[in-house]
């Protein structure tokens, strides 16, 4: 019989042989219960492309930006003044940071568990899950300045939209009844942000998504484009805009402190291409449970994930627009 390995070891410190070969299985059961489990997705990472190219081993993540310098010209017969390019580089980097958590049992909830037949507790193992989700939710649109991780939020050099100001008192920018905007105008608002990220780019890029504040999604969606029409703002806005998808987001209703934009908590609008070429949130090791530790009278189970935060390659394919 092969010898029993260290973490055998450690589980049978505090139990007897059954109720140890139950809290093995009961934590596998577990464990797999909740990385299969269907998941919810938070916000960020149903807008955001995802990146799982880097090791989990790696510290940082680095990719080098490059240009070329140059122009052909016409030239004659036997010329040798043919015009000079070149190509030139720029590194840049990442940190990798670990999320982490952890949940437990007692010893005595093993004993309980396994003289009754009942199974353990799966509720902390899924809230552990979710502190881990809801902590790479708020990175994926804020970032973490202290661990030099950049999110969506705090993303230099993107491209900041002026909302138009209603012609109607009170000449508000919001896309509400309340602030005295017209379909039309509102209108503009939409076709000004979409346009944004082609005249950034001089054309090279289109804006594939936009993403709407909640409430100001539920009013173009719900209010007509005109008196009489049977369209609404939002669904005239699709027919002439086709390819573009436009999704709702609760984390876009109040916004602080873009770097872009000026400073305050306002509403939002993006228009951004949705591209893992262009941005990218980096995950290098997806939800991990590493195997239980058994500590005092109790047994641990540590939880990890390791990410990069936002790695946007080409901000200017990035507009907001605030105050709709």
């Amino acid at each position: 019989m092969p010898p029993p390995n260290i973490a055998q070891m450690e589980l049978a410190r505090h139990l007897d042989a059954g109720e140890t070969v139950f809290l093995e299985r009961e934590l596998t059961f577990v464990m797999a219960r909740v990385i299969q489990k269907d998941y919810p997705q938070l916000e960020a990472m149903l807008i955001l492309p995802i990146d799982r190219s880097a090791s989990p081993a790696d510290r940082t993540i680095l990719w080098r930006e490059f240009d070329a310098t140059g122009l052909a010209k016409i030239v004659a017969n036997y010329a040798s003044d043919l015009p000079r390019v070149d190509v030139f580089g720029e590194e840049h980097n990442v940190p990798i940071r670990s999320l982490g958590a952890s949940y437990g049992f007692s010893v005595q909830d093993v004993r309980e568990a396994a003289k009754t037949g009942r199974s353990l507790e799966q509720r902390k193992a899924t809230a552990a899950r979710t502190a881990i989700e809801q902590l790479k939710n708020r990175i994926g649109f804020n970032g973490d300045s202290t661990h030099g991780l950049l999110g969506l939020f705090t993303t230099p050099n993107t491209n900041d939209v002026t909302a138009g100001t209603a012609s109607a008192s009170p000449n508000g920018t919001a896309w509400s009844s309340a602030s005295g905007k017209t379909p039309d105008e509102i209108l503009e608002d939409l076709t000004n942000l979409q346009d944004s990220v082609r005249n950034a780019t001089n054309g090279v890029h289109r804006a594939t998504h936009l993403v709407i504040p909640a409430n100001s999604f539920a009013f173009i969606k719900n209010t007509p484009r005109a008196s009489g029409s049977d369209k609404s703002i939002l669904t005239w806005f699709k027919d002439q805009n086709p390819g573009i998808e436009i999704m709702d987001a609760f984390s876009f209703q109040v916004v602080t402190n873009l770097p872009s934009g000026a400073s305050g908590s306002d509403s939002v609008a993006m228009a951004y291409v949705k591209d893992p070429d262009l941005l990218a949130f980096a995950i290098p090791m997806a939800f991990t449970q590493h195997p239980p530790e058994s500590r005092n009278l109790e047994f641990i189970v540590n939880v990890e994930e390791r990410v990069g935060g936002l790695i946007v390659w080409k901000p200017l394919t990035i507009s907001f627009m605030e105050g709709v």
